[in-house]
């Protein structure tokens, strides 16, 4: 999205949207999940994802790696409390929405139709439906409970698939309504596809690799096998991604909407 703001303006926002990132990341820290203990769902990411868009990479990646570094030291009571290949990740989610906006410039319509996003989604809930039958990755989490939950996370994750692709049908109808008023501003279903590859590449494969690699290299530094293999840590990030693809979608176009319609006016009274 295009901003004519200057620099001292860029800094300004980006220290009121890191400040905003970091105590998401602090709530959702002190929100336990009990065995699955590396799910995290936050605004977070969401926030992140809006900086890039609205500010450009560099600062997106500060926001995005300040995002994880501030909170890991403020709650750095152990060893291998700092990751810094998590720190890593969330400076590329800094990244990747904008470039992915760049590289999509040329084929920006084919993003506005969303059939490959809801088959997208339809993907991952098959994934997930394999991750809970085809691999035991899960079933010491999951305990004597998972004859009930993993049915009934398929089908939440089901019944929230089927709303986020009602609920984007809708609002991308109510924004072609407003194109004009908004004419630089990513579609909802241009977010959707942005919030889906980077929750999946980053959020998922990337982070869990950040996890398994770090854990990994504390375990052989003092001589021993680390028992947890990736797909445990890739798993435990999938099977809320639908959840957190719906939050972000929906945050990060409403935020830029909002910035639009009420931010701007604003900065350029003021210039």
């Amino acid at each position: 999205m295009k901003t004519n703001i200057t620099m001292v303006q860029k800094i300004t926002f980006a220290a009121m949207l890191l400040s905003m990132s970091i105590l998401m990341t602090l709530l959702a820290k002190m929100i336990s999940y009990g065995s699955f203990f590396f799910v995290r769902i936050s605004l977070t990411p969401g926030i992140i994802v809006y900086a890039s868009l609205v500010l450009g990479p560099l600062y997106g990646a500060i926001v995005g790696a300040a995002s994880d570094l501030i909170p890991a030291i403020t709650y750095a009571t152990g060893t291998g409390a700092i990751n810094p290949f998590i720190t890593l990740v969330y400076g590329l989610l800094g990244i990747l929405p904008w470039l992915i906006v760049k590289v999509s410039c040329h084929f920006r319509t084919a993003l506005r139709k969303p059939y490959i996003f809801y088959v997208s989604l339809a993907l991952i809930l098959g994934i997930v439906a394999a991750l809970f039958y085809a691999t035991d990755w899960l079933d010491d989490s999951f305990g004597n409970a998972a004859v009930w939950a993993k049915p009934a996370i398929l089908g939440v994750t089901a019944f929230l698939d089927v709303g986020l692709c009602v609920s984007l049908y809708y609002w991308n109808d109510h924004y072609q309504s407003k194109i004009l008023d908004y004419p630089d501003v990513p579609s909802p279903n241009e977010i959707a596809f942005i919030s889906l590859i980077s929750e999946v590449v980053l959020m998922n494969v990337l982070k869990a690799l950040a996890f398994w690699g770090f854990y990994n290299f504390l375990a052989y530094s003092d001589g021993y096998p680390f028992p947890l293999s990736y797909g445990f840590f890739f798993s435990m990030l999938f099977i809320v991604s639908s959840l957190e693809i719906m939050i972000m979608t929906f945050a990060v176009s409403w935020m830029l909407i909002f910035t639009k319609r009420y931010i701007h006016p604003l900065v350029e009274q003021n210039k």
